[in-house]
């Protein structure tokens, strides 16, 4: 395999897209008070306030997550076919991500004030889910302690069933598997759209479930199978604007709104197979954007874990006065382009400490991880 083969440099970028996208989603709620529209019986309802429809675009950035988890799926195999060695894969995974999110989760736990936990029995439950990577299963644990927490541990258990992802393909090959996990996020989506239909919300212990994303992570995989033995990549073909479109038809329709995490997946595996068959990025984008949002990619694991609790303590003074407003005790609510450009004041912080993190913690995690594995290797060889 070749350098080029090793690293894909594009998908930093690609990766900075989706961090940025899911920082300006989580602060429309702040801003607006609002961050989606609410359901009628079949459709969105079209009332929100001025501040969110100005902002709209914004309350979309969560289809990051999707990109990311399209994008997980392609270096996770990528890594895989170039060293295709269970306990190096393992050890790899484990200390490229387990440091960073670990440091992340002490310090929300335990230090930050507006995320602090309890110290009792329910506290104790929620560092323990936290710490086995199994929050995203538990309605109670799902969004607590760090709101993003839920989705990195829907990664890790996809990384845990990717041995059975490579089992299937091995018997039937790529097309058939992908057919077959396809009905299956297809069958759980249906179940959440019951779900949302009848009962007007979703439990979260289901949308958690690893198994109704595992066909949005594997067509990154099958990608990356596709780019390593240099056939021609899949989904290349398609047209990522007509499965956005039908993502957004989706998004305001409740029958079928579970269904655009795996539509706007579709669309990120779409824009990526073309870029690996080296067809131009469809926006030209400034030298200097460019430059940022391959920062922004490079260091994204980090901006992902820490984003949320810095937007929650900008946030603060902002809710103190809602409260008091409601009280009446405070009649002078901050006009939503102060609280916006508070909020946008953040992101060089962010991406400023983020660095700090992705400096100190991830990147020594992976040397650990490294050295690990190569003296894991020597002692295996002595003993032989």
């Amino acid at each position: 395999m070749n350098e080029k083969q090793n690293r894909v440099d594009f998908l930093d970028g690609v990766r900075g897209i989706a961090i940025l996208g899911v920082f300006l989603f989580h602060l429309v709620l702040p801003v607006c008070g609002v961050n989606k529209l609410e359901w009628g019986t079949w459709f969105s309802k079209f009332e929100a306030p001025i501040s969110f429809w100005l902002l709209s675009p914004l309350s979309l950035g969560w289809c990051g997550v999707p990109i990311f988890f399209v994008v997980s799926g392609f270096c996770i195999h990528l890594s895989y076919r170039r060293k295709p060695d269970w306990f190096d894969f393992a050890c790899r995974r484990f200390f490229r991500l387990y440091p960073a999110y670990l440091v992340a989760l002490l310090i929300c736990a335990f230090l930050v004030p507006w995320t602090r936990i309890e110290f009792s029995w329910a506290g104790a439950a929620q560092i323990a889910s936290h710490l086995a990577m199994i929050q995203n299963l538990d309605n109670r644990t799902y969004y607590e302690i760090n709101v993003v927490f839920w989705s990195i541990a829907v990664e890790v258990q996809l990384y845990l069933i990717y041995p059975l992802l490579l089992g299937l393909v091995s018997k039937i090959g790529w097309r058939r598997a992908l057919i077959c996990l396809a009905a299956l996020e297809i069958i759980l989506r249906s179940i959440g759209s019951a779900f949302l239909i009848g009962k007007g919300e979703i439990p979260h212990w289901f949308t958690g479930l690893p198994f109704g994303y595992w066909f949005s992570w594997s067509i990154g995989a099958v990608m990356a199978d596709a780019y390593v033995d240099s056939r021609p990549i899949p989904f290349a073909n398609q047209s990522a604007l007509l499965w956005c479109a039908a993502a957004l038809g989706c998004y305001i329709f409740k029958p079928l709104q579970s269904f655009t995490f795996m539509l706007f997946a579709m669309t990120t595996a779409a824009v990526i197979a073309k870029l690996l068959s080296g067809r131009p990025f469809p926006v030209r984008l400034p030298a200097f954007l460019y430059r940022h949002l391959h920062l922004a990619g490079v260091r994204s694991y980090s901006i992902y874990l820490l984003h949320a609790p810095l937007m929650y303590g900008a946030c603060a003074p902002v809710l103190s006065l809602k409260i008091a407003a409601k009280l009446h005790l405070y009649d002078t609510l901050p006009h939503p382009l102060i609280i916006l450009c508070a909020e946008l004041a953040l992101w060089p912080l962010v991406v400023f400490i983020s660095g700090l993190s992705y400096n100190y913690i991830e990147l020594p995690g992976i040397a650990i991880g490294k050295r690990f594995v190569q003296s894991a290797a020597r002692n295996k060889v002595v003993a032989t």
